[in-house]
């Protein structure tokens, strides 16, 4: 007698996939993503408060008889809508609103949304004040509405405990934890995309093989504005080790991210990479950006278990409240003398 096909390890498999592409991931990393990139727009509002006549009002640098040009370029735009003084003002302000919201964490389906709409808009009505970071934001912006990026880092909430809600139950659940996760893989498949791109772009110039293209990228007129710049292309040494560690990290991070001993390393030198295009380029808000989307690389379990080391470190070294003493640790103060308290 032929022995039946036994499908029960096919069926547990199947089960488990599905389990685990309903059972949301990383919204840890996509609050902290929400709260930085929401930070970085309202920060351009802000840097430019003074002078958003000038920039996007009705009669600045870009003036409305070039409408039909933008419109042409870039679809219809709120700033275009009328000519008032007033209506650009309005606009402005609910752009700004919208950009706070969405940091903080408030109303977050329409805050998204609307901060999506108004930084493109604003982006698209002069496009000289943006740069790729802006690009990006908007392209994260529109990957942010699936994220699930309320739960934490909500003003007044921080990070919270796990609840019930963490394991999804009914199918609603289900479909929205489905659809973060989807949000979640675009984000880094978006971020894997732009380092490996980047990578391509550079390995095929010749000041990026020989080792001199930090040397021509800080002497650049645009961007030679760190008092510490002519300290690091004047060395030879401090610019291969740069140029070739930017090419090594770009081209690594898309297949380290997902490999825990490795992703750490990676992690840590996307942002400090970050951190220097910020000082030495002056490029602080694209360098905001990209950190905010290094944040979706770790998961809910590795953001508690550091939050769990930082509250354990605080309170080892935390300084006494009243006696004003530093208390390394329990033994320790409690081996102290008598006499010296």
């Amino acid at each position: 007698m032929r022995a039946g096909f036994d499908a029960a390890p096919i069926v547990s498999l199947t089960d488990r996939a599905l389990e685990f592409v309903t059972t949301p991931h990383r919204r840890i990393g996509a609050s902290v993503l929400r709260a930085l990139l929401g930070s970085a727009i309202a920060l351009l509002y802000l840097q430019n408060l003074g002078w958003r006549r000038f920039l996007w009002g009705p009669q600045g640098v870009v003036p409305l008889s070039y409408t039909r040009q933008i419109v042409e370029a870039h679809g219809p735009n709120l700033f275009l809508a009328s000519p008032s003084l007033p209506y650009f003002e309005a606009i402005f302000w609910l752009g700004l609103l919208a950009a706070f919201a969405f940091a903080c964490g408030r109303w977050v389906p329409v805050s998204t949304i609307a901060c999506a709409v108004f930084t493109w808009c604003l982006i698209a009505r002069n496009n000289f004040v943006a740069d790729a970071g802006w690009n990006l934001a908007t392209i994260l912006l529109i990957y942010a509405v699936a994220l699930d990026c309320s739960r934490y880092l909500v003003a007044g909430k921080w990070f919270a405990p796990p609840d019930a809600t963490d394991t999804p139950s009914d199918f609603g659940q289900r479909a929205g934890a489905l659809f973060h996760n989807f949000g979640v893989a675009l984000v880094l498949w978006q971020v894997s995309l732009l380092y490996a791109t980047a990578c391509f772009y550079k390995i095929t110039g010749h000041k990026w093989q020989d080792g001199t293209a930090l040397y021509y990228i800080l002497r650049s007129n645009q961007f030679d504005l760190a008092a510490l710049g002519p300290h690091v292309y004047h060395s030879a040494v401090l610019v291969a080790l740069g140029t070739y560690a930017t090419l090594v990290l770009q081209a690594a991070f898309p297949f380290c991210i997902w490999q825990r001993p490795a992703k750490y390393i990676v992690a840590a030198g996307a942002i400090g990479f970050h951190l220097g295009i910020a000082y030495f380029m002056a490029l602080p808000f694209f360098s905001l950006v990209m950190i905010a989307c290094e944040a979706l690389v770790f998961s809910d379990r590795e953001y508690r278990a550091a939050i769990a080391a930082l509250r354990t470190l605080w309170s080892r070294f935390a300084p006494a409240r009243r006696s004003g003493e530093f208390v390394m640790s329990p033994p320790a103060a409690a081996a102290v003398p008598s006499g010296m308290e």
